[in-house]
């Protein structure tokens, strides 16, 4: 193997000593020779075309006749312009040595090319240029050798560019009037195309186009501004040069936003047919893309895999469809164009036999009260009747009204239930289609209903200032009462705090707050005007039945009664104390208000009964009495306070009093004494009408008259406000 390279070594010493040099040009435009050394007067001219492949001719040896005769030989080329640098070297039997900027591209031709010849593929512009070639026989002295060298000149053009548009504009623009639009066109070739356009035929000209329109960039665009009707239809780029003429049309087209032309209608279908719902729409571009929404929501966003499908015209079909599919749909289309989507609504009525999905197989009826039996039944059309059986055995709720009252739901409200009531029960409903089966078994239990240990009363009034607690206590530990305040929003549900104390309550509320203790007592510490007419709920939650209560907050201001100090009781009556002048109580305060009087007995069997007028006679000097009640027993002072000076507004304050023993009708104490026996020293007169009930406190002497004038007017606004309140 040494010797071998030592021998390759030597053949490119050897070959380089040559020196005999021959040229040859291939062809060059209008035959014009490039100037070469006289060495290369005979050089062959050739020319190649960028990308492609040619072969270079080494001299004349031909080795076909006898191969055996010929001596051994080197292949030497070379560049003019890098002598020292060969591009390839052959010797038979060896590897090629080839110039990295060749590789791959250049390899010996074929014998019938000639022996020395090569092939270059895959033409560079840089592969342009003088190549020359050596012949080097090994048995020969370099001194004997006759020159052998091959010149050949090479010129590499490029690929020839057929005309043809670089840039064209698309087929359709769509504009919308007013806008502005630009359409590039851009050709190529060989030679350098011309550029020009033509609308609906005629053609434009930079000169011509106006002030809205003008060509640019060498005819290669065409600005349009402020777009009109007229500017519409078929623009064409025109390109040419002396190979071809070529040309692309573009329709400049109003764009005009999607619009619904087959909206989808309100439709009534039957469950688990086909539902096929189009919405047809058109618009420019037609690019139109389709959305459905049910209720608002994305139908994508619903399990109806396999169910729905949406075609590419916008139609949308539901199969089969289900009785959950009912409701308000919404097809949106939009093209892009104005940035609102077109949209229409219609709603999908799914009809289907009334039946049962469910029902809870355990109920509780409260014993003695109104109870439900609970068969939740759906249906559409509505239910029209329902089909009871008990234990068995069919009954019909219709037959007795007084007992029974059958809900379109399917459930069934029994009065007065008994333990007769318990058993076993099924429902099963009916709409104009028919039914959809029977009801699962319903176990029905008779028990007895959690209650209040004391009711609340439905209305309370309050003085501000004052601190009210209210009682909603359950009979039954596994039921708690709970509060919740109402206003025309909501219902708010009040928290119970634990283990509260009377030192956490008042340290815990402030004006008006409320406060809610463990055994379920409302408590409102230093009630606010701002409280009046607030209700507040008490319930009592339970599977046997429900029990709430609503309570309403009256609240009236402390001024009218601030003269009073205490209302007691007493055999076969009452009083009412006054406040003693030293309290230093506003004359003006007292006289601005008229007051009446009412009385009721404080029990449960007379909670929502009628008040009574209640008649007031001087007592001693701080108080006025009253009598005709019933010894020993409850009763509920109402003292209304009306003030003229607000329209006759009526504020309300309730005292409780326990009467003792009777001791009759009262002495006739002339009903006229001075009001300073009963109120202060000043001049005055107590009136009364015992048929109202009234009692005007009147005050001041300079009042008097205008007191005078509205007696009739008060007593006949008593009268009415009376009437009112007992209806509230």
């Amino acid at each position: 193997m040494t010797g071998s390279c030592s021998r390759f070594l030597a053949i490119l010493l050897l070959v380089s000593t040559i020196t005999v040099t021959t040229v040859t040009t291939l062809f060059i435009p209008k035959k014009v020779i490039t100037p070469i050394d006289k060495c290369c007067i005979d050089a062959e001219h050739i020319t190649g075309v960028e990308g492609s492949n040619i072969t270079l001719r080494c001299g004349s040896l031909n080795i076909a006749h006898d191969p055996a005769t010929v001596p051994p030989f080197v292949i030497y080329w070379e560049r003019k312009d890098e002598p020292h640098r060969p591009i390839f070297i052959h010797y038979e039997d060896y590897p090629s040595h080839i110039d990295d900027a060749f590789a791959e591209r250049l390899f010996r031709a074929p014998d019938s090319e000639g022996v020395a010849s090569i092939v270059i593929t895959s033409l560079r512009p840089a592969d342009a240029g003088w190549y020359k070639c050596y012949i080097r026989y090994l048995n020969r002295p370099p001194d004997h050798e006759k020159p052998n060298a091959t010149w050949i000149h090479l010129d590499v053009y490029p690929q020839p560019e057929l005309l043809h548009f670089h840039v064209a504009p698309p087929t359709v623009v769509y504009v919308r009037l007013g806008s502005s639009q630009v359409l590039s066109c851009d050709a190529r070739g060989t030679e350098a195309p011309e550029v020009w356009w033509t609308r609906n035929g005629s053609t434009l000209l930079s000169t011509t186009t106006g002030q809205r329109h003008h060509i640019g960039s060498q005819g290669t665009e065409l600005i349009l501004t402020h777009i009109r009707r007229e500017d519409l239809g078929r623009y064409t780029c025109h390109a040419n040069n002396s190979e071809a003429t070529i040309q692309t049309m573009t329709f400049l087209r109003e764009a005009q936003p999607a619009r619904i032309t087959k909206p989808p209608q309100d439709t009534r279908i039957a469950e688990l047919t086909k539902l096929e719902w189009p919405c047809g729409a058109m618009g420019e571009p037609g690019n139109l893309t389709w959305s459905w929404l049910k209720n608002g929501i994305p139908i994508r966003a619903f399990e109806w895999t396999g169910r729905t499908v949406v075609d590419t015209l916008g139609t949308l079909t539901i199969n089969p469809v289900q009785a959950s599919d009912a409701g308000e749909y919404e097809c949106t289309v939009t093209n892009g164009i104005g940035g609102k989507k077109a949209r229409v609504k219609a709603t999908l009525n799914v009809e289907f036999p009334a039946r049962v999905p469910t029902a809870p197989t355990l109920q509780y009826l409260p014993k003695g009260l109104l109870g439900i039996i609970h068969c939740p039944a759906e249906a559409n059309p509505p239910v029209d009747h329902v089909l009871w059986t008990k234990d068995g055995e069919s009954m019909n709720p219709y037959v007795y009204p007084q007992k029974y009252i059958q809900h379109n739901n399917g459930s069934l409200t029994v009065r007065d239930t008994a333990e007769t009531d318990r058993g076993y029960y099924r429902c099963k409903p009916y709409n104009r289609l028919g039914s959809g089966g029977i009801s699962p078994l319903i176990h029905v239990r008779v028990v007895k209903a959690p209650d209040f240990v004391q009711e609340p009363k439905s209305i309370y009034r309050v003085i501000e200032g004052d601190t009210l607690e209210v009682p909603c206590v359950s009979d039954s530990r596994g039921w708690r009462a709970k509060w919740w305040k109402e206003d025309s929003l909501e219902t708010t549900l009040m928290r119970t705090p634990h283990n509260v104390s009377n030192d956490t309550d008042k340290a815990a509320n402030q004006s008006g707050d409320w406060l809610v203790k463990d055994e379920g007592v409302i408590r409102i510490e230093n009630v606010t005007l701002d409280n009046d007419g607030e209700i507040y709920i008490c319930s009592i939650e339970s599977p046997f039945g429900d029990k709430t209560v609503r309570i309403r907050l009256k609240v009236g201001p402390r001024e009218p009664f601030q003269m009073i100090t205490e209302v007691r009781g007493a055999p076969g009556g009452g009083e009412i104390l006054l406040a003693h002048p030293s309290h230093n109580i506003s004359d003006l305060a007292i006289s601005r208000y008229q007051y009446v009087t009412w009385v009721r007995i404080d029990d449960e069997e007379h909670e929502d009964g009628e008040w009574t007028p209640l008649t007031l006679y001087p007592g001693h000097e701080k108080s006025f009495e009253f009598y005709g009640l019933d010894s020993g027993r409850r009763y509920r002072i109402l003292l209304q306070a009306i003030s003229p000076q607000e329209n006759g507004k009526v504020y309300e304050k309730e005292y409780q009093v326990q009467t003792t023993a009777d001791r009759g009708k009262p002495q006739d104490h002339g009903f006229e004494p001075p009001l300073a026996q009963a109120l202060t020293s000043t001049a005055g007169k107590i009136t009364r009408s015992a048929d109202t009930g009234l009692t005007l406190w009147r005050h001041n002497a300079l009042m008097q008259n205008f007191f005078q004038k509205l007696n009739q007017k008060i007593d006949d606004l008593l009268l009415k406000t009376r009437k009112q309140q007992t209806t509230n």
